[in-house]
């Protein structure tokens, strides 16, 4: 059996965009992994903004709700670094488990998966 495409298909882009446009947003964001993980107590989590803007950190838990907040505000551009003791909002520990560290800005969502060993 021969086959034969004959398709032929055509890109074609309506303005081409400049790299130094100042109406051009960067859309560049990072989330580092959480270092130590798995950890037993105090894990750091890095960030990268290209632009400032606002940022919201949390860790949540397995089901989607969110334990404890570690940024929420307006931050300049670049990285930053946070660290997260393994305790919920009102300061008491949390258990062994799976968490995830989620950060959002107008940029996107990214996030992280974190395991917390017993004590």
């Amino acid at each position: 059996v021969a086959w034969r495409l004959s398709d032929v298909w055509a890109l074609s882009w309506s303005s081409i965009v400049a790299v130094d446009d100042p109406g051009v947003q960067p859309l560049v964001i990072g989330l580092g992994p959480p270092a130590p993980n798995p950890t037993r107590g105090a894990t750091t989590v890095s960030y990268t903004l290209a632009q400032a803007g606002g940022v919201q950190l949390g860790v949540y838990d397995v089901s989607g709700r969110l334990v404890h907040r570690l940024v929420d505000g307006e931050r300049r551009a670049g990285t930053e670094t946070v660290v997260w003791s393994g305790t919920d909002e009102s300061g008491g520990r949390l258990g062994a488990g799976v968490y995830f560290v989620r950060l959002a800005t107008p940029a996107g969502t990214l996030a992280r998966k974190l395991v917390a060993l017993a004590r």
